[in-house]
C-alpha cells in the first residue's frame, strides 16, 4: 500500500494515519483480500501488501490497533489455505500453501514459493512483534500458532526445491509439467569472468535418465542473452519446444 502525494502539499506526520485508514477502508470496508483465495493471485499480490501495511502501521505507531487488524487478516487468509479449505493442486495434494491457477487451465493449481513467502511474511512480522515486546504478552497464543503454521508452509515447499549441475538449488514451484530450468556459470577464458547458461529440462524430468540436448549458442561477443535476474533474459520459445510432447508441435 503506497501512499503518494504532491511535493507541494504540506502533511504533517499525524496526518499519514488519516490518509492510510481512508485507503485502507476503501478497500473493501477494510477487509481487503482477506476473503479470497489465491487462484488469481489476489492474496499474493495484493492482500500481502495490505497485511504489510499494517504491520508497517504499528511499527510506526505502535497502536495495537493495527495489530489486532493484521491479526484478523491473518486469521482469514490461513482459512483460505489449500489444506484447510481443501483445495488440490496439480499433483492432487492438498498442502500448506496457497495455490494460484494464473497462467494456468482452469483447475490447475500450483503453490509457488514467491507468492507464498509474500503471504507469510507479515505473520512472521506478527510473531517478532509479539516475541520481543513482554507488553504484547497477550498476543502470545496467537503467535505461537502463526509460527506453527507458518512453518507447515516451509516443510510443505521443501519439495518444490531441486540441487542441480554446479551446486545449484532451484525453485521448481513456477514449473509447468515439472519443467525445471537451471541457471549456471561456466568461467570466461580470462578464468574470472562468468558466463551464464540455461538448462531448460523435459516435462517430468528424471535426473537419473540421460536425454538428448539441443544446444543453442549466441556467438556475439557484445551481449549475453542469459542472464542471473528475473527470467534470466528469457526467450520464452525455448521453454515452449521443450514443453512440447512431439505429438503436435
Amino acid at each position: 500500500m503506497w501512499i503518494i502525494t504532491s511535493s507541494a502539499q504540506e502533511i504533517k506526520p499525524e496526518d499519514y494515519r488519516a490518509i492510510f485508514d481512508t485507503i485502507d477502508y476503501r478497500i473493501n470496508e477494510g477487509n481487503g483480500y482477506k476473503d479470497s483465495t489465491n487462484l488469481n493471485n489476489i492474496l499474493g499480490w495484493g492482500e500481502s501488501r495490505i497485511m504489510m501495511g499494517y504491520a508497517e502501521m504499528y511499527c510506526n505507531t505502535s497502536d495495537t490497533y493495527y495489530l489486532d487488524k493484521l491479526s484478523d487478516h491473518i486469521d482469514h487468509v490461513l482459512a483460505n489455505r489449500d489444506d484447510h479449505c481443501g483445495y488440490k493442486d496439480f499433483r492432487g495434494e492438498s498442502k500448506a500453501g496457497w495455490s494460484s491457477e494464473q497462467n494456468n487451465n482452469p483447475g490447475v493449481g500450483n503453490r509457488r514459493t514467491v507468492l507464498d513467502g509474500m503471504i507469510i511474511y507479515p505473520m512472521i512480522q506478527f510473531v517478532e512483534f509479539v516475541y520481543n515486546n513482554p507488553d504484547l504478552s497477550h498476543y502470545k497464543d496467537k503467535a505461537d500458532h502463526y509460527l506453527s503454521e507458518v512453518e507447515m508452509v516451509f516443510t510443505d515447499h521443501q519439495d518444490n526445491w531441486v540441487e542441480g549441475p554446479d551446486t545449484q538449488v532451484v525453485d521448481i514451484s513456477d514449473a509447468d509439467n515439472n519443467n525445471i530450468v537451471f541457471t549456471i556459470t561456466v568461467k570466461a577464458d580470462d578464468g574470472k569472468t562468468d558466463l551464464y547458461y540455461r538448462l531448460i529440462t523435459p516435462p517430468d524430468y528424471d535426473p537419473s535418465k540421460k536425454y538428448p540436448a539441443i544446444v543453442y549458442v549466441y556467438g556475439g561477443p557484445h551481449v549475453q542473452l542469459v542472464s542471473n535476474s528475473w527470467l534470466g533474459g528469457s526467450r520464452l520459445w525455448q521453454f515452449y519446444m521443450e514443453s512440447a510432447d512431439g505429438s503436435d508441435h
